[in-house]
């Protein structure tokens, strides 16, 4: 979905224009639209995060779109924003790639960072463990992995659990 909206895009200086209209109409800030790259799968987190921005704007963009009912990508993409799973998906894309993409940039170093694995791991799996279980527990608990976050007695309540929801 992600290159489809990018090509959509990319040649078409008349497309920019329309869209840029429906930018205006449903008061989203403009920035520009980026292609993820399979290769620099870094980049996905951002591209994520710039669709989440846009979306009420791409989604009444392709919705409203004369092509809309004839198969194709046009057709494809409409269908994907207005599926609201899709939509929660690219929330939870959003939550979950800052702290992915935190860990791996430690070890892009020219130098040899194996010690700092274990120590790195563990933080991670407590920024996780943080969203979805007892902080007291993660506290006194010596070893993370032995915590039994499938027990209810151990999560946090419902109503507290906002995981890929931005902050209004």
């Amino acid at each position: 979905m992600l290159v489809d909206i990018y090509y959509h895009f990319h040649h078409s200086s008349k497309r920019k224009e329309q869209y840029k209209e429906f930018l205006d109409f449903c008061d989203v800030e403009p920035s520009k639209l980026l292609k993820h790259a399979t290769t620099r799968w870094l980049s996905l987190e951002t591209c994520v995060d710039r669709t989440l921005h846009h979306w009420p704007a791409l989604t009444s963009y392709f919705n409203s779109h004369c092509e809309v009912e004839k198969p194709g990508r046009i057709q494809r993409v409409a269908a994907q924003l207005s599926d609201h799973e899709i939509h929660l998906y690219f929330y939870f894309l959003s939550f979950i790639l800052g702290p992915l993409n935190n860990f791996n940039t430690i070890f892009q170093a020219s130098e040899a960072r194996i010690g700092y694995l274990a120590a790195e791991m563990k933080t991670l799996l407590r920024t996780f463990l943080g969203k979805f279980v007892k902080s007291k527990l993660i506290q006194t608990t010596p070893d993370l992995t032995t915590i039994d976050y499938s027990n209810p007695d151990n999560q946090l309540p419902n109503s507290i659990l906002s995981i890929g929801l931005l902050p209004e």
